[in-house]
């Protein structure tokens, strides 16, 4: 499949700033754990009311190699990896994690002696 580059502008939302963010960081929990301590919010940021900025959205198809970890704090690389089951949270837990991604990012993250994913969830987008 041939692809063309492309940038495009778009309309990205932000959350609003609140002043409650100098002392509190804004927070969303997505845990199903009910919540026993009554009056504690699932989250502190205003859903309803966004800060809405055109952006450049930059498309790096064929220049994905510019892009360094330590240079512009992301980097792009590929696996061969056939797992789909991302809609499966124990298939992710119990194979792609340790059979993909920890030795795919100790392979590609230069002098790292270990890796550790202390928290992840399956995006809402692969749920059956």
């Amino acid at each position: 499949m041939a692809f063309t580059t492309q940038d495009l502008k778009a309309n990205l939302r932000y959350f609003k700033w609140n002043e409650k963010f100098e002392t509190e960081k804004p927070y969303e929990i997505v845990s199903t754990y009910s919540n026993d301590l009554g009056a504690f919010p699932p989250t502190n940021v205003n859903r309803e009311d966004w800060d809405v900025r055109e952006r450049l959205i930059k498309d790096v198809r064929g220049t994905e190699s510019y892009y360094q970890l330590d240079t512009h704090g992301f980097t792009y690389r590929s696996t061969d990896s056939t797992f789909s089951a991302f809609y499966d949270k124990e298939k992710v837990g119990n194979e792609y994690l340790p059979r993909v991604v920890y030795p795919f990012l100790k392979a590609n993250v230069d002098n790292a002696d270990e890796i550790y994913i202390s928290s992840w969830r399956a995006s809402e987008v692969f749920q059956a």
